[in-house]
């Protein structure tokens, strides 16, 4: 009667692992896992679209880049970090994210060049496409002074691609 309860458990154990894990695709890629380029649009300033990678590791953290120099803000123009965050899962292929930057007066800023000004958070609510090539969704941009006062907050949408191994061939000369 032992033994059958130690299975029972174990296999209970082993199905609640196996259930949080990320599922694998064909290509051999967990969910949201890895290195994406993707772009952003804002829903309602007229912007252009903003080009970003992000890399979501294993362990829920995420890193993002995108163009450093932001020559046109409310805040005049700006020098932004990598964006750092961390991401979850939220439903069989939802995930939600957060990510944050700091943005410092530019060289030819008018009158903070080179000081930290601002703080910028991204969150997002992303679908993964049932092939696990491409994430889609909304965001919400947050941007506040370091008085914490908002400076400006604006919706989005996203979408990226992931990013794939292309073996190098070289061509025969």
């Amino acid at each position: 009667m032992l033994q059958i309860m130690q299975r029972v458990a174990l296999t209970g154990l082993l199905i609640s692992f196996l259930s949080t894990t990320s599922i694998v695709n064909a290509q051999g890629i967990k969910g949201l896992t890895g290195s994406w380029i993707g772009t952003a649009l804002s829903t309602t300033v007229p912007l252009p679209p903003l080009k970003t990678l992000m890399t979501f590791t294993s362990e829920g953290t995420v890193v993002e880049s995108r163009r450093i120099y932001l020559a046109n803000s409310p805040l005049g123009p700006l020098l932004a970090t990598a964006g750092h965050g961390v991401w979850e899962k939220t439903d069989a292929s939802e995930y939600a994210i957060t990510i944050i930057l700091i943005y410092q007066g530019a060289a030819n800023h008018p009158t903070s060049p080179g000081e930290v000004l601002a703080q910028e958070k991204v969150r997002l609510k992303l679908t993964i496409s049932q092939d696990g090539t491409r994430l889609s969704g909304t965001l919400l941009v947050e941007i506040r002074d370091f008085n914490d006062n908002i400076v400006f907050v604006g919706p989005g949408t996203f979408e990226a691609t992931r990013i794939k191994v292309e073996p190098l061939t070289v061509p025969a000369s």
